[in-house]
């Protein structure tokens, strides 16, 4: 409850009171580390619950590449990766994927993300995607931002924010007409799905 709430000094000390603690409670503190920007206490808590035995799972993995991913810290997300398979005999899911590409993208690592989105055995969250367009635009990247936007644009065609970040790209490097074409784009398809909806007879 303190984690979600964003109270991490009340969590940590609810934490440190417990006479006994599980995956559950371990996972949940680095989860709330993790949320609220504390990345290098999550690492430093799952290192601690490791030296003390407890055998991590998914969703611990999950959570602390969450971490890692929202505070830069891309050699520490690789190697957890690299242990869970190794060490623990644990498999990826998509979600672990996804998280990895969107650590990657954060570190400025966007045709590398884009690589790994590929090989993700599952369908996409669109949320990675969008990650990694937010990316592009930050690192200059608009080749791959062309790419990641015709995916987004399949993927969720009346998502406006797609069509306003890939617009907003093409105006940084001065492609106007390029820009003006997606804002367009964006217009025509919000405005097909408003005319899919139909007003309910009413009957009286």
């Amino acid at each position: 409850m303190y984690s979600k709430s964003g109270v991490i000094e009340d969590a940590k000390h609810v934490f440190d009171e417990m006479e006994e603690k599980n995956i559950i409670s371990w996972t949940s503190l680095i989860t709330g580390y993790g949320k609220h920007g504390y990345g290098h206490e999550a690492v430093a808590l799952y290192e601690k619950m490791e030296d003390e035995g407890v055998k991590p799972n998914d969703v611990t993995f999950l959570s602390l590449l969450f971490a890692c991913s929202h505070s830069g810290l891309t050699t520490q997300g690789w190697e957890y990766v690299s242990n869970m398979v190794s060490k623990h005999n644990i498999l990826p899911r998509a979600e672990h994927y996804s998280c990895l590409a969107d650590l990657l993208a954060r570190a400025g690592q966007c045709e590398e993300a884009y690589d790994l989105v590929r090989k993700i055995p599952t369908d996409l969250d669109a949320s990675v995607l969008r990650a990694m367009l937010g990316a592009c635009s930050t690192h200059g990247n608009m080749n791959l931002a062309q790419i990641v936007a015709r995916r987004l644009f399949n993927l969720e065609p009346e998502n406006p924010v797609n069509y306003v970040v890939l617009s907003g790209i093409y105006a940084a490097a001065g492609l106007w007409n390029h820009a003006r074409e997606t804002r367009m784009l964006m217009e025509k398809r919000i405005t097909m799905k408003e005319s899919w909806i139909q007003p309910m007879p009413f009957n009286k």
